[in-house]
């Protein structure tokens, strides 16, 4: 069986930025950390021809062209090695199975996560088919993936989770007009580190939407909203130097005001990604303690997140009490192969 687990991501600023129609004018940037939830995706042969695929549902297909999840159809057909392109008979079969710690539409980055765990997985059988070394560091995986997405399916999302989901940590990816992303670590003291993943505290709000749904409500209004999106990608930098040089107890305010300002202004790109029931629990949560946050992802729901001095968080959970939280660590590691034997 192979076998790879790859992590969902927490956004932090920067969003927008990493879109094609931003970032193939001017350069992006987005801060992201990856958590202690991930999405595992396995393959395994089958005797007889033809494939078996679990995920929310299960599909029994004789041919790639009859599968019906757009993400694995194009995947396989990009990465067909020992599979007709067309029908499977006579040929050895293949189950794929995936599961997550987290539900889709959450604003984790599943979606993506779940593209560049599969595409993993395909490099990895690919290498044991015909015995040679495994080849696919990080860039390699997400660029594949996030082609697989915009490319090929026609997306409307970025490209930040696919590098986040590949590469794993704190990290700040700077998307180039010539199609390069550089990825760059920030680097923290384990105790500063501790201290920002302690303070933010995640609420699920009970809906989920699609990100793509969401992107869509504003891609076409990105012309007259460059502006903004690239004072939100000014944001993801400050963001970076604050978590890497700023000193002192105040520190962790600053990120706060950071997340809130950038939450105003996202906010107001398109009616889908807030709501009413939104922006009060929002404001609930900021009148008990917290320093700011935002909709996780695209926005429109999903989780709330909300960055709170621990000291402070049993009020604020108070005052938002009918919201589940949802406990997280971050997570320093990318996409893993788990396990590589396939025969």
């Amino acid at each position: 069986m192979i076998l790879t687990r790859t992590p969902l991501r927490l956004s932090f600023l920067g969003g927008g930025s990493d879109l094609p129609l931003f970032y193939t004018h001017e350069e992006g940037a987005a801060v992201s950390v990856t958590l202690n939830k991930f999405v595992y995706t396995s393959l395994q042969p089958l005797s007889e021809p033809g494939l078996r695929l679990a995920y929310s549902k299960v599909e029994t297909v004789s041919e790639l062209g009859q599968i019906e999840h757009p993400i694995i159809r194009a995947a396989l057909q990009n990465f067909s090695v020992g599979l007709q392109p067309q029908g499977l008979a006579g040929r050895p079969g293949l189950s794929l199975i995936s599961t997550a710690d987290v539900g889709y539409g959450t604003g984790l980055g599943g979606s993506s996560s779940f593209t560049v765990g599969l595409v993993h997985a395909l490099k990895a059988r690919a290498s044991r088919l015909f015995a040679e070394p495994m080849v696919a560091d990080a860039t390699e995986l997400a660029m594949a993936a996030s082609r697989i997405e915009i490319e090929q399916l026609g997306q409307p999302i970025g490209r930040q989770d696919h590098f986040a989901a590949a590469y794993g940590g704190l990290s700040l990816f700077r998307f180039m007009p010539s199609g390069e992303v550089v990825v760059e670590r920030i680097k923290m003291e384990p105790a500063r580190l501790q201290e920002l993943e302690c303070s933010c505290l995640l609420l699920d709000t009970g809906s989920s939407r699609s990100a793509s749904a969401v992107l869509s409500s504003y891609r076409e209004r990105l012309p007259e909203l460059r502006s903004s999106i690239r004072e939100m990608k000014t944001l993801a930098l400050r963001l970076k130097t604050v978590l890497e040089t700023s000193h002192g107890k105040n520190w962790i305010d600053e990120v706060g005001d950071l997340l809130h300002e950038g939450w105003l202004k996202k906010r107001d790109w398109s009616p889908e990604i807030s709501s009413t029931a939104i922006d009060e629990l929002y404001e609930r949560g900021r009148q008990a303690g917290a320093l700011g946050g935002k909709i996780v992802g695209a926005g429109g729901g999903g989780f709330l997140m909300l960055l709170v001095r621990p000291e402070l968080q049993a009020q604020v959970r108070l005052s938002l009490s009918e919201l589940k939280v949802f406990p997280i660590q971050f997570s320093s590691v990318g996409s893993e192969l788990l396990q590589n034997s396939f025969s």
